[in-house]
């Protein structure tokens, strides 16, 4: 790429990946209710636009997770979010969806590539194993406790989510049957199979990718005004873009972030991804 192309990529990395979320941060209200919804998804298909017009790419790779009962808000309110979270992820990912699909330079194989994940589970497991047990005892040390910056005190009890007053009992098992596919799934394509793909030619194929890929998946949760949940994610960020490059299975990538995911559900620390924006 010449310096101009490479300039002109970074400001739309920056519009897309930066620009995008704070506007979502800042006017919640302009993109209310069901047009949130669809603009995520024009999103994602103006990314799929973008794809079909370059074709000079030559590499063959392939927002917004959002789960929202917040204790403060009215039922109507609840309700309101849940539409403007889901409708900004299926904006985004039709668009970068279409985009991959209608780039022949995109090895459209790597959206699933299910023949990756068996020989890849035991280091998947093992590195989750750790992480569960890290996350336990870090949850365990601040239990009950106000942190800095947060307006929400960590909850007590480990696996709150199965029995946290004001909660349905069926909510964790909508999460198990819904959360792998209407939110991770969606989420990997647009920041790891799309972002990898767009902007390996200004990043790189190494660290620089991976730290900006999990920068953009953190920013992407800015408007949570939760230093955990932006923390949280750029961890992950980094694990699952390192999945996706090694393997080149969206599948292996989504699995791996829904056990880190579920798992913080289930064990308490979703209570900042649920009710991050409170307060």
């Amino acid at each position: 790429m010449t310096t101009p192309q490479k300039i002109a990529r970074w400001f739309e990395m920056l519009a897309l990946f930066v620009g995008a979320p704070v506007l979502l941060w800042q006017f919640p209200k302009l993109l209310g209710g069901p047009r949130l919804f669809g603009f995520l998804w024009l999103m994602a298909l103006g990314c799929a636009v973008m794809l079909v017009i370059d074709r000079r790419l030559n590499h063959r790779e392939v927002w917004e997770k959002r789960v929202a009962v917040i204790s403060k808000l009215p039922v109507h309110e609840r309700i309101g979010l849940w539409k403007r979270l889901l409708s900004s992820l299926c904006t985004a990912v039709l668009i970068s969806a279409a985009w991959l699909i209608f780039d022949r330079r995109f090895d459209r194989r790597q959206l699933w590539n299910a023949k990756e994940v068996l020989p890849a589970m035991g280091w998947i497991v093992g590195r989750w194993l750790v992480f569960c047990i890290i996350i336990t005892a870090a949850f365990g040390l601040v239990a009950g406790r106000e942190l800095p910056g947060l307006t929400l005190e960590v909850p007590t009890g480990l696996f709150s989510l199965f029995y946290r007053e004001g909660l349905p009992w069926f909510l964790p098992l909508l999460i198990t049957l819904f959360y792998p596919w209407v939110s991770v799934y969606p989420q990997n394509v647009i920041y790891r199979a799309f972002f990898c793909h767009r902007y390996r030619p200004i990043l790189g194929g190494g660290w620089g990718l991976i730290l900006v890929s999990a920068a953009a998946f953190a920013f992407g949760h800015i408007m949570f005004n939760n230093w955990i949940v932006l923390l949280l994610t750029f961890i992950g960020g980094i694990i699952f873009t390192r999945t996706y490059l090694k393997s080149r299975s969206l599948l292996l990538a989504t699995i791996e972030h829904a056990m880190y995911g579920l798992f913080c559900f289930y064990i308490g620390v979703g209570v900042f991804l649920l009710y991050g924006a409170s307060g």
